[in-house]
């Protein structure tokens, strides 16, 4: 899904971390990971984030295996969360 940085909140990116970490922890510590999906994803939600300052970046690459240019594109930037709504949250994130 594509977000502008106006749409963008900090439930689009946990959802997506939390995908990773499941992943990597599944492929590579042979362990899945144990946690609340559903709730973590729906907390992740209501967590407010402060100050952002994300832009739109677009960019191209070039792929051997498909032989040709992809056009690729994301948000960019940086935001900050405070207060106890992120200490849920706290042991997925690097600080």
């Amino acid at each position: 899904m594509w977000f502008t940085p106006a749409q963008f909140g900090f439930g689009d990116l946990f959802g997506h971390l939390l995908r990773r970490f499941s992943m990597l922890s599944y492929f590579h510590a042979d362990t899945p990971l144990e946690a609340d999906f559903a709730a973590l994803a729906h907390g992740s939600r209501t967590v407010p984030v402060h100050e952002p300052e994300l832009h739109w970046h677009d960019w191209t690459r070039y792929s051997s295996r498909q032989q040709t240019t992809m056009h690729m594109g994301g948000l960019l930037g940086r935001f900050e969360l405070r207060g106890e709504d992120v200490e849920p949250f706290r042991p997925y994130l690097r600080h």
